[in-house]
């Protein structure tokens, strides 16, 4: 009989955690993981990017990243890339089975982003078919949230949150330069995200409902790990086809803010090789 009542606490504990209604606070940028060989090489890329299916019935999005890279020496690299990610929810709590402190909801989400690095790469083969390297930058952005829908008595509501983020990043990375056409990646980011002080129409209540106090002023942990294929198109080796995953960790700090799991994307890559390279294809001529 003493059971019963521990049986029932913990069902509705874990009804109310599986319930819950997120707020997503948070998407990965793309990599920068340069397949660079030799000092003066560079590249220019820009990406597709969608965050792949949320929790609700009705989920969508897309972005693009655009992205720089120049090797200053044989070792040394700097990177740059700007990422915007645009994504809407649609939730209705009766239909959906949760429970909220509203009816009905279409969330919105604008992300902007802006990152520079720097990263140290090295061969560790005879061949210098593979390469280890550490990449290490600092970037700031913005997350704009638009919430539209219906309260509990069937009237309309909007509610707007707007933060500035301030990210700073260490990404060892692992570079597979397999034949003369293909390249692979395996990279693993490490990133700390500051948010700041919003502003918000939502209520300290509405605020609290969400954990969004959580997150004032605060820095949140998030690990990302990704892979990306490169191919690279033969009579047109400037040219080079992208495609890859990044997947990424939740905030530690509620089980109500989350981020973007998965992430695939695509794109192209253009090409600059070292001026060395370039001089001994004219010689051939």
């Amino acid at each position: 009989m003493k059971r019963q009542p521990l049986l029932l606490l913990f069902f509705l504990s874990l009804m109310a955690v599986s319930c819950s209604v997120p707020r997503y606070i948070y998407a990965p940028s793309i990599p920068v993981t340069p397949f660079f060989e030799e000092k003066g090489e560079a590249s220019l890329s820009g990406n597709y990017a969608t965050p792949g299916q949320g929790d609700s019935q009705k989920s969508s999005g897309n972005g693009f990243d655009l992205q720089g890279a120049y090797a200053v020496t044989s070792k040394l690299a700097i990177t740059a890339n700007f990422s915007q990610r645009r994504e809407k929810e649609a939730y209705s709590y009766i239909q959906d089975g949760r429970y909220d402190i509203f009816d009905s909801s279409v969330i919105k989400y604008r992300r902007q982003m802006f990152e520079a690095g720097i990263g140290y790469v090295v061969p560790v083969d005879r061949l210098k078919t593979v390469y280890l390297g550490v990449f290490a930058g600092i970037g700031g952005g913005k997350l704009t949230i638009l919430d539209q829908g219906l309260d509990n008595n069937s009237s309309g509501y909007s509610r707007t949150y707007e933060n500035r983020l301030l990210k700073w990043y260490l990404q060892p990375a692992f570079n597979a330069h397999a034949g003369r056409y293909f390249r692979f990646s395996l990279a693993w980011r490490l990133s700390f995200v500051r948010y700041g002080s919003p502003r918000t129409s939502y209520t300290e209540d509405e605020l609290k409902y969400y954990d969004f106090d959580r997150i004032h002023k605060r820095i949140l942990f998030l690990s990302e790990p990704s892979t990306q294929m490169q191919f690279i198109i033969p009579d047109l080796e400037w040219l080079r086809l992208d495609g890859g995953l990044i997947f990424c960790s939740d905030p530690h700090k509620s089980r109500k803010l989350k981020s973007r799991f998965m992430t695939p994307f695509v794109g192209l890559s253009f090409h600059v090789p070292s001026f060395s390279r370039r001089q001994k294809k004219e010689d051939r001529f």
